[in-house]
């Protein structure tokens, strides 16, 4: 159960989290679009800002870990700029090259070097969530944005203090 874990920095970090749920096919730029519009408010940067930084991260190198599950990841010149936006995309979001993914995280960052870390720290929670081999299974079945969040919250991973 969820009272059994510590609730370290990155359970804050999800349990604040925005969910995209993505019900029709979608190219990784209407994605991106999307989720621009999401955190544009939250950070106080224009979303055509953080659209063309996801858009040229994705450029310089695929965030498609492995079959269905894209990182992107960004930092940006904003103090406390973590956050995490869920995506759930049953019918897939088409990336460069015609992969297709069903679950993505994109993750802001902060320049900062203790930004940088906790970043980093981010991408590992993540692997080590997602590298269980019922995660995507459980994702696309999930009834709802909260059950999203719970899968998160409940797997198995390291867990910081932090």
């Amino acid at each position: 159960k969820r009272d059994d874990f510590a609730e370290d920095r990155f359970h804050k970090l999800v349990m604040a989290s925005k969910v995209v749920d993505i019900e029709e096919p979608v190219t990784m730029e209407t994605l991106f679009k999307q989720v621009s519009e999401v955190l544009s408010i939250d950070l106080g940067i224009k979303s055509e800002e953080l659209y063309d930084k996801l858009y040229e991260r994705e450029m310089q190198t695929s965030t498609v870990v492995r079959d269905g599950l894209a990182i992107p990841h960004i930092v940006v010149d904003v103090e406390n700029a973590h956050r995490i936006v869920l995506v759930r995309a049953r019918t897939g979001i088409i990336f460069p090259g015609d992969k297709l993914v069903h679950v993505a995280f994109v993750l802001v960052g902060s320049t900062a070097i203790r930004g940088r870390s906790l970043h980093l720290k981010d991408l590992v929670a993540i692997a080590q969530t997602t590298q269980n081999p019922e995660f995507d299974k459980k994702w696309l079945e999930a009834k709802n944005k909260e059950e999203l969040k719970s899968i998160l919250l409940l797997a198995e991973r390291s867990r910081g203090q932090e």
